[in-house]
């Protein structure tokens, strides 16, 4: 069963891949034209860091961009000034036909003002509509990261194979391992069961094989959420410009999760040590791996629906599902607690010490960390 509905998705998507292409090429981006207003002087935006204020303009030439449309997008509220007319207010993507707004100069003036204004979210491109018979380029016109706007979609798809790639490879290999990773109610079943699941081998190269394929599971969750949302647009990290630098930064966010899944396992022999509790060693790593498994693939998945689907989400859907994620956690700490306190005589407050070391510290410093 579980490989006809993985190899259903992993078909769903290829399909998916194969017609949701986009039609534009980019012929200018006018990030490099930007100026802004520092409260004192207008200069121009070498570093987007040093951005200060709502307003950045830059100019167009009309000539060089004939035939073209330019793309202003933004998430949030924004309005578009032309030679310091007023001509639009929206969010998201609007495209501006420089010939249907009655402007008869060569030079324009384009001022975008927004009261958010956050110039690594901003974009300004100057687009040709390949599907369509347009004059040819200007000689003086150079085409930059053509289909740019793709890339992320290249380095989602591309991922998504690789991670129901492995899956299938895991399902045929270890299918009794894989099933007993996703039996939801014993993960959050309130007693530890005794379960054959290789727990006291943690090293062996099934465990680590299962390792890997939930640190690229997380690893996806992570930069898909991110980038969708548009949060943190200062890490270029999520924001890659070619398919080869989007699978580069997912592969070292996927690496950062592994390290950190060993590093916990180091952590939790230090803590069971300290307070006696060398018996729960392996069933709260399990524990803890399985119960993450649980709650990201699901939002794997609803992510990826949502992504591909025919309604296009804003980016606050996109946040609401980070802000779930690092939420969520808290719920691997409360399961965690109440099978500890249900697998031996031990006291409340010798157990909750042992969890502050173990989950709620680490958990609070992750949160805070997701949150600022």
């Amino acid at each position: 069963m579980y490989k006809k509905l993985y190899l259903f998705i992993l078909a769903s998507m290829l399909c998916v891949s194969s017609t949701a292409q986009v039609d534009t090429v980019a012929v200018q981006d006018f990030s490099k034209e930007w100026i802004f207003y520092n409260g004192s002087e207008v200069l121009p935006l070498v570093k987007k860091s040093d951005f200060r204020g709502n307003i950045i303009s830059f100019n167009v030439d009309k000539v060089s961009i004939q035939d073209a449309l330019i793309l202003i997008s933004h998430p949030k509220n924004y309005s578009v000034f032309i030679n310091q007319e007023l001509v639009v207010t929206g969010a998201n993507d609007v495209y501006l036909n420089i010939a249907d707004l009655g402007v008869n100069s060569s030079e324009i003036n384009l001022t975008v003002f927004s009261k958010e204004l956050n110039p690594y979210l901003l974009k300004t491109t100057a687009l040709k509509l390949v599907e369509q018979s347009l004059a040819p380029l200007s000689t003086d016109v150079v085409i930059i990261n053509p289909r740019s706007k793709q890339a992320f979609k290249s380095v989602y798809i591309t991922a998504w194979i690789i991670v129901l790639i492995y899956l299938a490879t895991l399902l045929t290999l270890y299918p009794r391992t894989l099933d007993e990773y996703f039996k939801v109610t014993r993960a959050f079943s309130p007693r530890e069961l005794d379960e054959n699941l290789l727990k006291n081998r943690v090293f062996t190269g099934i465990n680590i094989s299962f390792y890997v394929f939930i640190s690229l599971s997380v690893g996806l969750l992570i930069i898909s959420t991110i980038h969708l949302s548009s949060l943190f647009p200062e890490q270029l990290r999520y924001y890659p410009t070619t398919m080869l630098e989007g699978l580069g930064n997912w592969l070292f966010i996927s690496i950062l999760v592994l390290v950190s899944i060993f590093l916990k396992y180091v952590i939790l022999s230090v803590f069971t040590g300290l307070f006696q509790l060398k018996d729960f060693l392996s069933n709260h790593f399990y524990n803890f791996l399985r119960l993450g498994l649980i709650i990201t693939m699901p939002l794997n998945v609803c992510m990826g629906i949502a992504y591909f689907g025919i309604y296009q989400y804003p980016h606050s859907m996109y946040q609401s599902v980070y802000s779930l994620l690092l939420y969520a956690s808290l719920v691997v700490v409360v399961v965690i607690y109440i099978k500890l306190m249900n697998s031996g005589g031990y006291k409340n407050l010798h157990l909750f010490s042992y969890l502050c070391g173990t989950e709620l510290i680490p958990y609070v410093i992750i949160l805070n960390l997701g949150i600022y």
